[in-house]
C-alpha cells in the first residue's frame, strides 16, 4: 500500500487492516523515508513535502509503533528508491546497478522510501 501519507488518520486505517486481515496476514506498505539523503539535501524542496496530498510523513520509528500498537510484528523494514536527488540520471543510474548486481549501495538506509512488511499477529 504505497497510500499511508495521504491519510488524515493512517493510525485509524491500521487498525481496520489489522481487524480485517487474518492472523499471520501480511501488511506491505510503502512511504517517504524522513532519513532520506534526498531530504537532508532538498529540506523543504523534497518531493514529499511538494505533494500537497501527502499529510501523513511519519518517521520510521513512529510507523513502527503504530504497527506493533495494532497487533502487528515487523518482518522486514528497507530503505527503496533513490529519485529526487538533484542528479536524477546519476540516481536512476545508481537504482538500476543496486537492483540489478545487489552492489553494498541497495543496503543503504538512506533511500527516498520506506518498504514495511508486517504481520498480523
Amino acid at each position: 500500500i504505497d497510500v499511508m501519507e495521504h491519510l488524515k488518520d493512517p493510525e485509524k486505517a491500521i487498525k481496520e487492516t489489522s481487524r480485517v486481515l487474518q492472523k499471520n496476514g501480511l501488511f506491505i506498505m510503502v512511504t517517504p523515508n524522513l532519513d532520506s539523503c534526498s531530504k537532508q539535501i532538498k529540506g523543504e524542496k523534497w518531493f514529499a513535502f511538494q505533494d500537497p496530498t501527502h499529510i501523513s510523513i511519519l518517521p520510521k520509528e513512529q510507523w513502527i509503533t503504530i504497527l506493533e500498537k495494532n497487533n502487528f510484528t515487523i518482518k522486514k523494514i528497507k530503505s527503496i528508491d533513490m529519485f529526487d536527488m538533484p542528479y536524477k540520471k546519476l540516481a536512476s543510474t545508481l537504482n538500476l546497478l543496486s537492483y540489478i548486481l545487489s552492489i553494498p549501495y541497495s543496503q543503504s538506509k538512506k533511500r527516498d522510501n520506506l518498504l514495511i512488511i508486517a504481520k498480523r499477529l
